[in-house]
């Protein structure tokens, strides 16, 4: 879903997920700790925007495309960046978005896959067009 959205954008997504790839190979690695997560603060506040952006849409769940915003949206993370240079802005994100929802809420655990469904089959009838 994250691929189609940042088409949608106007983004390259071969160039996030490149970028992705190495700026997690770049992370320190955590070994030991019993099981424990660790979270970088960053990291943190990409998920309270995501959160916050999903309860100011109306939606019941936190989804795919309210957190690929949240990496757009949130300056101290990394991701702002990967994404801005693949093209992607969280004004053109948030627009794709838009277009696929139809008004719609994320009103249960897998309300994504249904507008995952209707982001392949318009890509899918624009290809025979």
């Amino acid at each position: 879903m994250a691929t189609g959205l940042i088409e949608r954008a106007g983004g390259r997504p071969q160039d996030v997920r490149l970028a992705v790839d190495a700026a997690v190979d770049a992370v320190p690695r955590v070994t030991g700790g019993a099981g424990q997560i660790y979270l970088a603060p960053q990291t943190a506040k990409v998920f309270a925007t995501a959160e916050e952006i999903a309860k100011k849409a109306g939606d019941s769940f936190v989804t795919v495309e309210r957190l690929l915003l949240a990496l757009a949206m949130e300056k101290s993370a990394k991701t702002s960046e990967i994404l801005a240079k693949a093209g992607v802005t969280a004004n053109s994100l948030n627009a794709a978005i838009n277009e696929i929802r139809k008004g719609r809420t994320a009103d249960s655990a897998s309300a994504e896959q249904g507008y995952d469904c209707l982001l392949y089959t318009s890509d899918a009838a624009d290809d025979s067009l």
